[in-house]
């Protein structure tokens, strides 16, 4: 079997693109309008994937090598848009599936006009991500259920059914689809390594950033609950308050706008250490989302339907995503890690061999690794940010 050598062009083509894994083939071909092409198959833990990417650049050779023009130029390579398939997240199981579907890419007019996204995660089409922030018992799945109109999310008093994991539920309102993002638990004792991979993971779950965190509180602005503004600002930046709403938890008169001005001015006053910070913050929204007891149950659905109007109003009202520095690099980079790893973790769940299975956990681990090793490589703080990532009981304690 001939061995496959990147040449400078394929290079910089995965340099543009940040394309990991192993390379196995790339094939260059223009279309009758005379738009550039270049296919990139990449394996990784036994899995393929590929890009088709459309560029702009200088003259090339036709063994792929740099002409003497394009030597002397800056940017000779330009990407201007990109796709993955079989899509964003499965894979070819071989190599010769891989190859024929490359080919079909190739002649298959429909297939090249979906290359359209200038990075490949924007092929993500939820506009809005909602990420909930609280301690233990505030409510943070109670208003995760309410503001996606599920039931996905475990409520249970001051407990979580998965303290270890993110939970994600998608909806659509009013034409516009977001993404709610419940956090692990705020008291989880992780290792540094384990919560650097908790952000990757978070980032990932975010693909185009956050358009609003949500930090719930369920009474008293407590010591507590301000440390939960300090440390999103030490790790996101100071602007990732202007995307903070402060969502007080159980206020039975939340639709008395009178009594939310009134508690609202209590909660400002209450801990004068982050009255700035709370300041800062996109506002206050006072809600109520009670336990749906069975007695009483289209009463208690009524009001978690007001209560979820009020938040989706306030939330349709915010327009940017904010995203630290290298959000979509670090995105990009660890796709393919990620979604390896998702699958892995299905396929060892219905494994029965032992040998097999623990093939499977190693797989996992080292994609694990993989993801860790791109989040301490990459700059993942922003310009603003205070975050000092050798302090794991930051990380620990806003994830």
């Amino acid at each position: 079997m001939v061995k496959f050598i990147l040449t400078k062009k394929d290079k910089k083509i995965r340099e543009k693109t940040n394309i990991r894994g192993k390379i196995k083939d790339v094939i260059y071909f223009s279309t009758e309008d005379n738009k550039k092409y270049a296919i990139v198959i990449n394996k990784v833990s036994g899995l393929y994937a590929i890009r088709l990417i459309n560029y702009e650049g200088s003259e090339d050779s036709e063994d792929g090598e740099d002409s003497e023009d394009s030597k002397d130029s800056e940017n000779e390579i330009k990407v201007k848009a990109i796709k993955r398939f079989p899509n964003l997240t499965n894979f070819y199981r071989t190599k010769e599936e891989a190859i024929k579907a490359a080919s079909e890419i190739k002649e298959t007019p429909e297939l090249i006009n979906q290359c359209v996204y200038e990075i490949e995660i924007y092929e993500d089409d939820v506009e809005k991500n909602i990420f909930l922030v609280g301690r233990k018992g505030s409510g943070k799945s109670a208003l995760a259920n309410v503001i996606s109109g599920s039931d996905k999310f475990f409520e249970s008093p001051g407990s979580t059914s998965d303290p270890k994991n993110f939970h994600v539920e998608v909806f659509e309102y009013e034409g516009i689809k977001y993404r709610v993002v419940e956090n692990i638990a705020i008291d989880t004792n992780l290792s540094f390594d384990k919560s650097i991979y908790k952000l990757a993971e978070a980032i990932y779950t975010m693909k185009r950033g956050i358009d609003q965190v949500l930090v719930v509180l369920p009474g008293r602005f407590t010591e507590e609950n301000g440390e939960l503004l300090v440390i999103a600002k030490k790790i996101f930046g100071k602007k990732i308050l202007e995307h903070t709403t402060i969502v007080r938890n159980w206020f039975m008169d939340f639709e008395i706008s009178e009594k939310c001005d009134e508690e609202k001015k209590r909660l400002k006053e209450e801990n004068k250490k982050f009255s700035n910070l709370i300041e800062r913050c996109k506002g206050i929204i006072c809600v109520d989302n009670p336990p749906l007891d069975s007695q009483y149950y289209e009463l208690l659905k009524k009001i978690r339907e007001s209560s979820r109007k009020k938040l989706l109003e306030h939330l349709k009202s915010h327009q940017e995503n904010y995203r630290i520095n290298n959000w979509d690099d670090i995105c990009v980079a660890i796709n393919d890690y990620v979604n390896a790893k998702n699958l892995k973790e299905i396929e060892n769940a219905r494994i029965q061999s032992f040998i097999s299975g623990a093939k499977t956990i190693r797989e996992i681990n080292l994609l694990k690794n993989e993801i860790n090793d791109v989040m301490k490589k990459q700059s993942i703080i922003s310009e603003d940010s205070e975050a000092n990532f050798s302090s794991k009981r930051n990380i620990c304690s806003i994830l």
